[in-house]
């Protein structure tokens, strides 16, 4: 399962780099959401750790503490920053005034996110095993 939900992690980056593209921010940051809520349930399920059944999973992430690799670790505080921020946002209308924190949220977050999971020799140990 961990394995499947990090494919569908990239499919929605690659959605929200599209999007934003596009100049849909709202949908940018949607499919950023998506893609960062995918990328921690699969840690977490890598880690056999049942999460929680809503977007915001931030908050589960302290229970790969000991767990998981310290390099990852060592980032939980800001993945779960993320993650809340992002749920927050899913969603709400974008304004003029937003669209520098959505590009920011929609693509850079995503995309350090997902290269946090895939960045090569430095995989969650359980995910490589899938």
């Amino acid at each position: 399962m961990a394995k499947d939900y990090i494919k569908r992690a990239e499919r929605c980056l690659l959605e929200s780099e599209s999007a934003f593209s596009d100049g849909d921010y709202p949908m940018a940051v949607r499919r950023a959401q998506e893609c960062v809520e995918l990328s921690l349930k699969a840690a977490l399920r890598a880690f056999a750790i049942e999460y929680p059944k809503r977007h915001d999973v931030g908050d589960a992430l302290n229970l790969l503490k000991g767990k998981a690799p310290a390099w990852f670790s060592s980032r939980i505080p800001h993945l779960s920053a993320v993650s809340s921020d992002l749920a927050r946002k899913r969603g709400q209308p974008c304004t003029a005034t937003s669209r520098n924190s959505n590009r920011h949220l929609s693509y850079s977050a995503a995309k350090t996110l997902k290269t946090l999971l895939l960045r090569r020799g430095k995989r969650l140990p359980s995910v490589d095993a899938l």
